[in-house]
């Protein structure tokens, strides 16, 4: 069974729904996405400053 990678900071926001979609699948036409490959791991804006200054596939401005 393939591990879906989760994101504490989005879990913790209960009214959003998200995915991180795995490489070589399309994205469905109703998705708003941003290319992620490496992991679940996501910060807030004011953690990745100055841009770029940490680790991240995801951010939260």
């Amino acid at each position: 069974m393939a591990v879906i990678p989760r994101s504490p900071l989005l879990d913790s926001l209960e009214w959003l729904e998200y995915a991180f979609q795995p490489a070589g699948e399309p994205p469905p036409a109703e998705a708003a996405y941003g290319h992620q490959r490496h992991s679940a791991t996501v910060v807030t804006d004011i953690e990745n400053i100055p841009p770029k200054s940490c680790e991240s596939d995801g951010v939260i401005g």
